[in-house]
């Protein structure tokens, strides 16, 4: 992440110094989970930013950087809390998974005209995917009290990729021809993370027993369990409970954006 950093902050330096063509954008993004990452969590929605420059007058090369954040689950689920085949009781789980990534570009226009261009680009960077885990308390004196409100499950990975795009004129009628749409479609290809499945909660066996988690046929071999801590209240014995699965896979995401650009 340092490399990159620095490595964006000096294409930002030479543009400044350069009487260089600059397109500065926002917009919004949809990665789709590919590969392994298929089918363990819903597809990403981010708000991206990114700024490139041209070099030279006349060379259809830009070089930039790109910023995303985004979000794969912001919900909450219910959980039944049991101990040594007591009484379950009901509380909920609020999930809430992101996505950051930075990342320094390289695009090249094939087709660059006045009210329209279409390029190529490649692209490597930083990606972190990040979840925070709040446990809602149940409230009865005969349960199990989490001993722990939140369970945070982070990870960083480096990707890579490239796409296709074109760029054109928002209004072709306008003096300033400064304002244009861009519509891309990437494939990110990274290291390998650990994240947690919001998409199958429904499999997670939360019932616990002595200070391991509980275990059933929801549970797949595959995947590591996130625990916290609970005290069960009429025995005084702390034990855990499962609150989510994590899973390790390849960074492989198909990306669409649609940004608004500004040039300068």
């Amino acid at each position: 992440m340092k490399r990159t950093l620095l490595f964006i902050f000096s294409l930002l330096s030479l543009s400044v110094s350069a009487k260089a063509q600059k397109n500065f954008s926002m917009g919004y993004s949809l990665s789709f989970p590919m590969g392994g990452m298929a089918g363990k969590f819903n597809a990403i929605h981010s708000i991206t930013t990114d700024f490139s420059f041209r070099p030279k007058k006349n060379l259809p090369l830009r070089l930039g950087g790109e910023l995303f954040i985004g979000t794969y689950a912001s919900m909450s689920h219910p959980i039944q809390l049991s101990f040594n085949n007591s009484t379950p009781v009901s509380t909920n789980i609020y999930y809430n998974s992101n996505v950051a990534r930075l990342a320094a570009t390289v695009e090249w226009e094939w087709i660059s005209k006045e009210h329209f261009s279409l390029y190529s680009n490649a692209k490597a960077g930083g990606m972190s995917f990040f979840s925070n885990l709040t446990i809602e308390d149940p409230d009865d004196p005969t349960a199990c009290r989490a001993l722990e409100s939140r369970a945070i499950q982070r990870d960083f990975g480096f990707a890579g990729g490239g796409g296709l795009g074109m760029r054109f004129l928002v209004n072709p009628k306008s003096r300033l021809k400064n304002k244009f749409l861009d519509v891309g479609v990437n494939y990110l290809h990274g290291t390998r993370v650990d994240y947690i499945n919001t998409k199958h909660l429904h499999h997670h066996d939360h019932a616990g027993s002595g200070s391991q988690p509980g275990s059933g046929s929801g549970n797949d071999p595959k995947a590591r369990p996130l625990t916290a801590r609970f005290l069960h209240v009429q025995s005084n014995t702390v034990h855990m409970h499962k609150l989510a699965e994590i899973y390790n896979d390849p960074i492989r995401l198909l990306n669409i954006q649609v940004k608004y650009v500004l040039r300068f």
